[in-house]
């Protein structure tokens, strides 16, 4: 089952949060259908894999990186289709 939660920021900058006990892998269409145009989503270290597939399925973008804490998180952007 995958989970996928928003949560609102500075306006107008909405983020996307995914969670998924089986993985996202697999789930493309769905992340296409149920996240907007232009909504950020930031990568931990540990799902960084998983960046190429969101850029190359998905329609997102590869913007950078930003520093949370320590660590070094891949921040993405949905483009759309």
């Amino acid at each position: 089952m995958m989970t996928i939660t928003f949560e609102r920021a500075a306006e107008p900058q909405l983020f996307a949060h995914i969670s998924s006990s089986s993985g996202i892998l697999g789930h493309a269409r769905e992340i296409r259908e149920r996240i907007p145009p232009g909504t950020w989503l930031t990568l931990q270290p540990c799902l960084s894999r998983v960046g190429p597939w969101l850029v190359c399925k998905c329609g997102f973008r590869y913007m950078g990186v930003l520093v949370v804490g320590d660590e070094l998180h891949e921040l993405l952007q949905r483009t759309g289709d």
